[in-house]
C-alpha cells in the first residue's frame, strides 16, 4: 500500500478542473433546452438599451421645456434661444451616436427600432419648438391704426424710468443746445424691466 502525497498546488488544480467539468456538463445538458431557458446562451442575455439614444431624447425634451419654464425669464436667452438651440444640437449628437451604435452592433445594443422612434420624436419636438419661436412668435397681428414708417407719431404721455410723466410734445418743444430738436428717437423695449 503506497501512500500518495499531495501538494497544495496539485489539490487546487484538481479542484479547479473538477469545477470546470461540472460546469461543462451543465452547459451540455442545458444546450438541449430551448435558447430562452438557458442563461449561458448569448441570445438570452438582453443587450442594454443604448443610453445615448435615451439621453438624446431626454435632452431634446429638456431643451423644449426649459425655454418656456426657465429661459424665457432672461432677456439674453428669451430674445434668441441660443441655449436651447445648443441643447438641441447636443441632443442630436447623442441621438446620432446612439443610432449608429445600435445599427453597427445590434448584439451589444438594443435600439434598432426604439432608437429611430425616439429620434423622430426628438425631430418633431425640435420642429415644433422652431415653429413656435421663429415663425409663430414673430407674427404680429395687423394694426390699421398704427403709424406707418415716416408718418408723424401721435402725441402721448408716458412715465420714464424715474416715474416722471414725459410727453412727445414736451420732448419736441424742449430746446437742446439752444435750438428745438428736429425729431425724437423712440425706443420700445421688448420684455420686462
Amino acid at each position: 500500500m503506497g501512500l500518495k502525497t499531495f501538494s497544495a498546488a496539485s489539490l487546487s488544480k484538481d479542484l479547479v478542473f473538477s469545477k470546470l467539468k461540472t460546469r461543462n456538463s451543465k452547459l451540455e445538458t442545458s444546450s438541449k433546452l430551448p435558447h430562452c431557458y438557458t442563461r449561458y446562451h448569448e441570445r438570452c442575455r438582453r443587450a442594454p438599451l443604448e443610453l445615448a439614444v435615451v439621453a438624446g431624447f431626454m435632452l431634446a425634451l429638456l431643451a423644449f421645456l426649459s425655454y418656456f419654464l426657465f429661459f424665457v425669464q432672461f432677456a439674453l436667452t428669451r430674445n434668441f434661444p441660443w441655449m436651447n438651440l445648443l441643447l438641441f444640437a447636443v441632443a442630436a449628437g447623442l441621438l446620432w451616436v446612439g443610432i449608429r451604435r445600435a445599427f453597427r452592433s445590434p448584439a451589444l445594443y438594443r435600439g434598432k427600432i426604439f432608437g429611430p422612434i425616439l429620434a423622430v420624436l426628438s425631430v418633431l419636438i425640435f420642429g415644433f419648438f422652431a415653429f413656435a419661436i421663429f415663425v409663430a412668435g414673430r407674427q404680429m397681428p395687423a394694426s390699421a391704426a398704427a403709424p406707418h414708417v415716416g408718418a408723424k407719431a401721435p402725441d402721448f404721455t408716458l412715465t420714464d424710468s424715474a416715474n416722471k410723466p414725459v410727453s412727445l410734445a414736451a420732448l419736441l418743444a424742449t430746446p437742446l443746445h439752444g435750438a428745438a430738436p428736429r425729431g425724437v428717437l423712440l425706443v420700445f423695449y421688448r420684455g420686462y424691466w
